[in-house]
């Protein structure tokens, strides 16, 4: 039969399961920070550490853009977690996952800052070259460029 009555949190909080998780989560917390420090400032919110097995350290980046610095800053990172605590470490493995790059919280990005975009306006010469293109292009073409070129006449 099991026993029902409720158990001191102490006992859970010793279980080997549970004593274990918490340890790989310091210890992965601890090599996010090396990651953070050996990385050039500005990258700390789009890098993190996923996880460390068997000599593999798998890092996790918000878009390919910062897998490919990663992969640039590879064998520095390597010899840095090296020194850190890792001598063991023979391979780093960089892994997309765009929902890093969602739960950032800080600042839009630059492309993202302005809400409203400049509004673009088409000149009176740009208009005129484009008339003059659709004079000897296709029927589908020039029906296509005159549209555009009445873009600068409306103003």
């Amino acid at each position: 039969m099991r026993d029902h009555r409720p158990q001191p949190a102490n006992d859970f909080f010793n279980n080997t399961r549970f004593k274990d998780l918490q340890e790989k989560a310091i210890i992965l917390s601890k090599l996010s920070h090396v990651l953070e420090d050996a990385l050039p400032t500005g990258c700390e919110n789009h890098c993190r550490v996923a996880n460390y097995r068997q000599g593999s350290l798998v890092i996790e980046v918000s878009s390919s853009v910062w897998a490919t610095r990663i992969n640039y800053e590879r064998l520095t990172l390597l010899s840095v977690f090296r020194k850190h605590g890792l001598p063991g470490l023979s391979n780093l493995e960089v892994k997309i996952n765009p929902d890093l790059a969602r739960s950032f919280v800080g600042e839009k990005p630059a492309v993202y800052k302005s809400e409203k975009q400049a509004k673009r306006e088409l000149s009176a010469a740009a208009a005129s070259a484009l008339e003059m293109v659709a004079e000897t292009a296709s029927p589908k073409l020039k029906k296509r460029l005159e549209s555009l070129a009445a873009l600068a006449n409306r103003k």
